[in-house]
């Protein structure tokens, strides 16, 4: 844990840094101006944490048009999901009725703290009249990323899951309006409660992502990669996804190794397909080895784009993964999503309601007073030691949320 906060310590003065060598400067190009009293005429929209935060995000992205009407839309995105969000605004997957977004402009987080990239991105931020930092935990990067481009701006007040105390108390000065918190505790409600704050006349209607994706999009999108891997778009599949984006919230693939021979036992005519990044490949090499039979274990890690991920999903009986992306891709598209998930953040991400007809969503965690930790676990404050909460969940509490769903 102690080092945890040591890294965000740098990374708070790096981008402090950063903001001040680009407003001292001043070698950065004037920002857009507007006549005042007049509505904003192209609004930059920011938003760049992870690939489930940005699903979540769908369920009020469509509303901001609400917010600005008329106005350019330009949503200011992490590069790790540009291609998906991309892909929904072409196809209209989340609204058919309008575009969520005019302008895509991706921008690499981790980048920030290097100045040349930093002020390449304040730059862009400047081609627009108005900047919502629509993220409810903010980051000190973020917001100064925003401060920098000296534009009006509107954020969350947010918390300090992603920012220490004293920055962000200083940082809350910076914008020119905080969206106050309100009691929502779910994360897809809060931007909900943001949308709703920026259009307060618009009657926003309070569900989960809910996609629009026909099987025929997605069976086209996916037909490449089934050909390539001999996998047939009739045999029935369901998803894995056993990587998790920090190694506290990994549950052991051991055990996921485990279950995936418990659920070939259950139903032998279901094929399990391995999804994860192209950095763990190594991993899904030795969690898939020694299968009886290979045909029906499909190790797609690295093979698939998220777009591609995404299908799959769509055309999978049951999504079974960890705390990650793949839950909320699951639920957005109405495929059952089961979540093997520790108690740093139970109940903010995950779970909620499907809002699919006949899809559902199950968490299953082992339940300690010290839920809520936001992952500053206290048996990892002087050691290594893996979070309980999550390593004694075990192979048969997963099976038995799974099983009931393998038949329909």
């Amino acid at each position: 844990m102690l080092t945890r906060i040591a890294g965000i310590a740098l990374r708070e003065a790096r981008a402090n840094l950063n903001y001040h060598l680009v407003t001292r400067l001043g070698r950065l190009p004037e920002p857009r101006t507007r006549p005042p009293h007049t509505p904003p005429q192209r609004v930059g929209i920011v938003r760049l944490d992870l690939i489930g935060d940005f699903v979540l995000f769908t369920a009020a992205l469509p509303h901001f048009r609400a917010a600005f009407p008329g106005a350019e839309l330009v949503l200011f995105g992490n590069a790790a999901w540009r291609d998906l969000a991309l892909w929904l605004n072409d196809h209209r997957v989340v609204c058919e009725s309008q575009l969520l977004f005019d302008e895509f402009v991706d921008i690499e987080p981790a980048r920030l703290v290097d100045f040349g990239y930093f002020s390449s991105a304040v730059t862009q931020l400047r081609t627009t009249d108005l900047v919502v930092n629509a993220a409810y935990s903010r980051t000190n990067v973020g917001d100064k990323l925003i401060a920098a481009a000296g534009r009006e701006s509107i954020g969350c007040s947010g918390d300090t899951t992603n920012i220490l105390a004293g920055q962000k108390l200083l940082n809350d000065k910076l914008y020119s309006r905080l969206i106050p918190n309100s009691e929502s505790k779910t994360e897809w409600e809060r931007n909900i409660d943001l949308a709703q704050a920026l259009a307060p006349a618009a009657s926003i209607p309070r569900t989960p992502p809910f996609w629009r994706l026909n099987r025929d999009l997605a069976d086209a999108s996916i037909a490449g990669l089934f050909k390539a891997n001999g996998v047939s778009s009739m045999t029935p599949t369901i998803a894995i996804s056993p990587f998790a984006s920090l190694p506290i919230k990994q549950w052991p693939l051991a055990q996921y190794r485990s279950l995936i021979q418990c659920i070939l036992d259950a139903r032998g005519d279901l094929r399990a397909l391995i999804l994860g990044g192209a950095d763990r490949v190594r991993e899904a090499e030795l969690l898939t080895k020694g299968f009886p039979s290979a045909e029906r274990v499909i190790n797609l890690v690295g093979k698939t784009s998220l777009v591609e991920a995404t299908c799959l999903l769509c055309r999978s009986r049951v999504s079974i993964s960890g705390d990650t992306a793949a839950g909320h891709l699951a639920s957005a598209v109405g495929t059952p999503a089961v979540v093997v998930m520790g108690g740093g953040h139970y109940g903010r991400f995950y779970p909620y309601a499907a809002p699919h007809p006949g899809a559902a969503n199950h968490a299953v965690i082992h339940r300690m007073d010290c839920f809520h930790c936001n992952w500053f676990c206290k048996y990892r404050r002087f050691s290594n030691q893996e979070p309980p909460c999550l390593q004694e969940i075990t192979v048969d509490d997963v099976f038995a949320r799974v099983a009931p769903l393998l038949s329909k």
